[in-house]
């Protein structure tokens, strides 16, 4: 919590424990100004507020956006525009959006760097199916988390498949070298016993991290949504049977984390390959 005050020796410590020199002729410029100065202390304890804070005021055109103090925490030309709402002007009806969307706003914040994993190597419709899932998550909706649990694995991997350009490699189909089998990708490719023997040989080549943890995380994912009939929501088994399944909220807890490790090895991953290329 922040407590506004106008006294110059409050203001002041404020200003020392915000790590800003010159503290006497700061106290001066933010005098009468809190708002400015809670921003300031805000983005200097945590970089990450950036993504969290609005800051609603009538003097957009002033200094604060040119701060050199912002502009040494954050990127001030995208939080300026996004961030750094006028009062009295349309961009004021972000803050009602935000207000009337809580949950999105919420796993936003609770879920930051997956969804900026997404955004990064995905597309905003990818990012909104995650959200989308997290939202069916949170009412235990299970038939629909499920499967945009299912989708997004699925995209992940089609992904990074493509990236390693092996289009004769045994987990493409056949018939048709644009259709990745998945669990053919998780699980890597048989020896002569016909047994799978260990990490695929892609990460062996590209040294992108796949792991036993990983490997087991998605195939956990791969197994449970096929065992749910998650393949085409349209084609799905109805919701009374899948919530008949052995799916508690410990699963559906187990499954969560498994995708959001899941992610943030793409990103490294993603990284990479991307380099390579």
């Amino acid at each position: 919590m922040y407590d506004y005050s106008d006294d110059l020796e409050e203001i002041k410590a404020n200003i020392v424990s915000a790590g800003l020199t010159e503290p006497e002729e700061r106290t001066v410029k933010y005098h009468e100004r809190e708002g400015d100065l809670l921003l300031l202390i805000l983005l200097r304890r945590d970089a990450g507020y950036k993504d969290k804070t609005y800051f609603l005021t009538a003097n957009t055109k002033d200094s604060i956006r040119g701060s050199e103090e912002l502009q040494t925490i954050i990127d001030i030309s995208q939080f300026s525009q996004d961030h750094i709402l006028e009062k009295g002007t349309d961009a004021e009806n972000v803050l009602s959006d935000i207000i009337k969307d809580l949950p999105t706003f919420k796993i936003q914040n609770k879920y930051r760097t997956q969804i900026d994993v997404l955004r990064k190597h995905l597309t905003e419709e990818d990012i909104n199916e995650f959200i989308q899932m997290m939202k069916y998550y949170d009412k235990n909706k299970v038939r629909e988390f499920v499967f945009f649990l299912r989708k997004l694995l699925d995209n992940i991997l089609h992904h990074i498949a493509f990236l390693i350009s092996e289009p004769d490699a045994e987990y493409w189909n056949p018939k048709n070298k644009k259709q990745l089998q998945a669990k053919s990708f998780i699980k890597g490719f048989k020896g002569i016993s016909g047994a799978y023997q260990g990490l695929p040989e892609f990460d062996k080549k590209h040294h992108i991290g796949y792991n036993s943890i990983i490997q087991n995380a998605c195939l956990s994912i791969f197994e449970i949504t096929s065992d749910c009939g998650i393949h085409d929501i349209s084609k799905a088994i109805d919701i009374e049977s899948l919530n008949t399944l052995d799916l508690s909220k410990f699963t559906l807890s187990s499954l969560l984390g498994q995708i959001c490790d899941v992610i943030l090895w793409y990103d490294k991953a993603m990284t990479i390959l991307t380099t390579e290329h």
